[in-house]
């Protein structure tokens, strides 16, 4: 069954297809929040057309139209919210198309029957799908990106016959070679020809804008140019929050390790989200090796200042080591509590058997002595407690034994005390030397900011064209 993510975005392409299907003028007229202020209410004029608009126009494996209509038709608010948001976005993408670019203009006049709305999923093979594969080929020879969206974040994509025909053809060119400037080339060739365009769709509820990325230096250098180091939010002992423009406001990035593992090993991965105004603005793969030629917020930092940016990658590896030590003294300690609950426990500590060992299910006192197992986890409670503020259990934060829900364990004791190994040896080394780099006003910090941001933003060099539709 499709995401919701996949259903919102078929949402959007389909009433850009009915505002495509009726013209520039009529779509003006009748995509209108104040004449149909709910999915409903414009389904009972247009049923009809919604239905042979998404058969014949929508290519989007998966999403069915019931998964649309139940989206916009949602007790939730927040997904009713898609209809205004695809309302508004298809609007101006039929009123402006041509200010992406001049050919798109034969649009407006009359509804072009040959252009596809066009969303893909692993298992769908449209032009989308296509386009991925020769990201693959040209990435797989250069590897410049960790994935497609820092190429293009095209959420759908807008794309005729003769394009389709195209791309089909440059695939078996790229089979045996290809390259960045290969793609960009056959793709901005289409676009130029009014025949192709990806757009990214950002929820937009009381407005939508066109914003071309890529299209020109001028153009990316507009949007850049208010970004600059703001601050560092360091308090969290999980993160750190790195400001880009204004303190304490988007975008920002937000980094974080995971340190959870379902076979309670060592995980490495950081979470390291770039968040932009009204959406997720997309993430880096890894704190990386501090190479310039890699993918991870180290390699990025590096573009700009190689020697510092290996010194953070440096802090991260030797923190994790001591990480997985520690980790492993965490299992023998937690095979030994097991024990003192099932005396024929053989082999190593499973979350399995954690989770077997629910902590509301311990009795105080056994045959009126003070319970040697109650004892140990109340013991482990207050420890979490002292070291970490609270204990940690499914968002909320508990300082007493007794508050904790029923349904806490013996594993969510084990995950508290992972975090804090987590927070001690990978965080607070990599935080440290980040609130000792980064300072307001040096220029080598903003520039740092500015290299994340492009990459996540998908406006590197080697970037495609695309056009994102939000407020």
């Amino acid at each position: 069954m499709a995401d919701k993510t996949a259903v919102q975005e078929t949402a959007a392409a389909l009433f850009c297809a009915i505002a495509d299907n009726l013209g520039h003028t009529e779509a003006k007229k009748e995509l209108n929040l104040k004449t149909y202020p709910t999915y409903t209410d414009f389904k009972k004029k247009h049923g009809a057309k919604i239905k042979s608009t998404f058969s014949s126009a929508i290519n989007s494996p998966g999403v069915t139209l019931k998964m649309i209509e139940d989206l916009l038709e949602s007790n939730i608010k927040a997904d009713r919210e898609f209809y205004d948001s695809s309302v508004n976005i298809a609007v101006k993408l039929i009123s402006d198309i041509q200010t992406i670019d001049p050919d798109f203009s034969k649009i407006k006049p009359v509804a072009l029957k040959d252009i596809l709305y066009i969303r893909a999923d692993k298992t769908g093979d449209n032009i989308m799908t296509k386009i991925a594969k020769l990201f693959s080929y040209a990435n797989k020879r250069e590897k410049s990106f960790g994935d497609v969206n820092k190429w293009s974040p095209a959420d759908i994509y807008l794309a005729s016959d003769k394009a389709d025909k195209v791309i089909e053809k440059e695939l078996k060119v790229a089979e045996k070679a290809y390259n960045f400037q290969q793609l960009n080339e056959c793709i901005n060739d289409l676009i130029d020809k009014g025949e192709l365009i990806g757009l990214s769709l950002k929820k937009s509820v009381k407005s939508a804008s066109l914003y071309r990325i890529n299209f020109t230096e001028k153009e990316n250098q507009k949007i850049l140019s208010g970004l600059h180091f703001a601050s560092m939010k360091s308090d969290n002992p999980r993160d750190v929050i790195i400001y880009f423009k204004s303190v304490g406001q988007k975008p920002y990035l937000k980094a974080r390790h995971d340190p959870s593992s379902d076979t309670l090993g060592v995980n490495k991965a950081m979470k390291l989200e770039v968040e932009i105004i009204g959406a997720r603005g997309g993430s880096l793969v890894g704190w990386g090796k501090g190479n310039a030629s890699g993918t991870g917020f180290t390699d990025i930092w590096a573009t700009v200042d190689p020697t510092e940016a290996s010194k953070s990658a440096g802090f991260f590896e030797n923190g994790i080591k001591t990480y997985t030590t520690e980790i492993e003294k965490l299992n023998k300690k937690y095979t030994e509590h097991l024990k003192k609950f099932n005396s024929k426990m053989t082999g190593s500590v499973t979350k399995a058997l954690l989770n077997s060992v629910t902590l509301k299910g311990i009795s105080e006192k056994k045959s009126g002595k003070p319970n040697e197992q109650f004892t140990l986890v109340n013991k482990i409670f207050k420890t979490i407690v002292t070291n970490n503020g609270g204990f940690d259990f499914k968002a909320a934060s508990f300082t007493s034994f007794t508050a904790i829900p029923k349904e806490a364990t013996l594993y969510d004791l084990y995950k508290n005390e992972r975090i804090t190994l987590s927070q001690l040896h990978v965080i607070n080394p990599i935080k440290k030397h980040l609130i000792e780099y980064f300072k307001v006003g040096v220029k080598k910090c903003d520039d740092v900011v500015k290299a994340w941001y492009i990459y996540v933003s998908a406006m590197s060099p080697k970037s495609g064209k695309f056009v994102i539709a939000k407020t």
